[in-house]
């Protein structure tokens, strides 16, 4: 991980405005929720927030003493509220995060608990309990004041043991890593755009699979790949060599009825060129993809590469993601445009 700068994050005053909202655009998007998430998560670290702010996410956060009498009112109410609308919110210390608060841009007050809602890894509304202000001690009110200032997930975290019911009658299941730098790249980019023209989609559900790679050794990390069909072994028509992240399945009764991939190609240097050389974007693979029809480029195998969208440091060559996205965001799009209308899984 990259070691994380200091960040200069605006702070939102709250005001009628923000307790009412202003009107649709304004509302801020929470990037992912959780299928079960029934409480605010307590065992959260500066670590995972950093991930969370280089991952540029839009989530929910509090700070507090636990002893504080202002906690004891809002637990329960924010408690409710993520088991109610499957979000997850997550929870640190005042004692803890003291010391780290004004690197995010939070300001903290000792005795008070802070809700703090991120959008695309800035903190960008602060609400500390006051005598005065009602919002963080009544359900009512906060319910309503989250309801005029953030939209609800698109895309919702699963558990491998809930994989074949979501899947049953068709769902898509996006396998992605939290450590996998494709995957941090598409989800503010790609993912969140879609998510922004599309705002009555159906609901999209994630695994995560960074603890495969953290916690498995090679041969069970493969032996995951291939049962999931993210690679060739048990699902040749779809899967992509080994298995790679980020990668999009369309499954439905056990079957792999198509898939899409982000990135991940191979580029190499042919007689002094750029060239891409291996991808999921092949000639071969093309007739098995309907929902490329209306994508200007559909097979990327074989483009040559200007020098300028690639890096190379004499041992690896890459494309560089801020060149490629230009063509994976309407091969992401189309393939989400075509499937998620099938899917029928619903919270």
């Amino acid at each position: 991980m990259k070691k994380l700068g200091r960040i200069l994050l605006p702070f939102v005053c709250l005001n009628a405005c923000l307790l009412s909202g202003c009107g649709n655009d304004s509302k801020i998007q929470l990037s992912f929720g959780n299928i079960h998430a029934t409480a605010v998560e307590e065992k959260f670290t500066v670590v995972e927030l950093d991930r969370k702010v280089e991952s540029k996410e839009s989530f929910l956060l509090v700070v507090s003493d636990t002893t504080c009498a202002c906690w004891s009112d809002f637990r329960p109410i924010i408690n409710a509220y993520v088991k109610d609308n499957h979000v997850d919110c997550f929870f640190l210390t005042y004692k803890y995060f003291a010391d780290y608060a004004s690197k995010y841009g939070i300001e903290l007050t000792k005795g008070t608990t802070k809700f703090i809602i991120f959008e695309k890894g800035e903190a960008k509304i602060q609400l500390k309990s006051t005598v005065e202000d009602k919002t963080m001690k009544d359900k009512a009110a906060f319910y309503k004041f989250m309801e005029g200032n953030v939209k609800l997930p698109k895309a919702y975290f699963i558990n491998e043991g809930d994989y074949g019911e979501v899947t049953e009658n068709g769902a898509i299941i996006y396998f992605e890593r939290s450590g996998c730098g494709d995957c941090t790249y598409l989800n503010p980019t790609v993912l969140a755009n879609y998510v922004k023209k599309h705002p009555d989609m159906n609901n999209i559900y994630v695994i995560d699979c960074q603890w495969w790679k953290d916690d498995l050794d090679n041969v069970e990390y493969q032996a995951k790949k291939n049962n999931y069909g993210l690679s060739h072994c048990n699902n040749p028509e779809y899967g992509y060599d080994d298995g790679v992240f980020p990668f999009f399945s369309f499954v439905k009764k056990g079957n792999y009825l198509s898939g899409a991939v982000a990135f991940n190609d191979e580029v190499s240097k042919v007689n002094g060129k750029y060239v891409i050389t291996n991808s999921y974007y092949d000639q071969d693979r093309l007739e098995k993809f309907d929902y490329l029809a209306n994508v200007q480029t559909k097979v990327l195998e074989g483009m040559e590469l200007p020098a300028s969208d690639v890096s190379d440091n004499g041992k690896w060559i890459s494309w560089d993601k801020d060149k490629a996205v230009k063509y994976y965001e309407p091969i992401i799009d189309a393939f989400l445009d075509t499937y998620l209308p099938q899917v029928s899984y619903k919270l």
